[in-house]
């Protein structure tokens, strides 16, 4: 059982509607924009599991440049406004700490017309790792949440209609 969760979120604006923001968030190779920071790794591929990741219940596998994996399956997904998905069975160091992570991807129009992209997530830490979890392990997350965002809103912003790659 997992102590109390530490929840980490980060928020931007992009520059187009919320339901493009979402289509091209959701559609972003996770590799290209969780490129590591710190001792944090980076995803260095995906496998996508059945059902791709545009439906409740679909499911893929990460691997970090560490050499560990982690599996995430999608949880909650309303076209156009927000996914969630848990993050679960590490085989790298991360799973000393975490049992688990939950994470959830919301994107809406505030009055001036501006999507706000928000991105919240749970850390689950096992029992005994709560401390560790706040102090050291959620605070270096969020600096790599922030970078991690940054780099999906440019995509978002740089990608047109016709062309959907975005250049590193």
């Amino acid at each position: 059982m997992s102590a109390s969760a530490v929840t980490v979120a980060v928020r931007a604006t992009a520059g187009v509607p919320p339901e493009i923001a979402f289509e091209r968030t959701r559609a972003i190779d996770p590799a290209t924009v969780f490129t590591g920071r710190g001792v944090l790794p980076a995803v260095v591929a995906t496998t996508e599991g059945p059902g791709r990741w545009s439906r409740t219940g679909a499911t893929r596998e990460l691997a970090f440049s560490d050499g560990g994996t982690a599996r995430e399956e999608l949880t909650t997904y309303q076209a156009g406004s927000r996914y969630a998905y848990d993050v679960a069975q590490f085989t790298n160091v991360v799973r000393l700490l975490l049992s688990g992570m939950r994470c959830e991807w919301r994107f809406t129009e505030d009055t001036s017309g501006v999507t706000v992209v928000e991105w919240e997530v749970a850390l689950h830490p096992l029992s005994y790792r709560h401390g560790i979890v706040r102090r050291f392990f959620a605070p270096a997350w969020r600096r790599y949440m922030d970078d991690i965002l940054g780099r999906t809103i440019a995509r978002i912003d740089s990608t047109s209609a016709g062309n959907e790659h975005v250049p590193d």
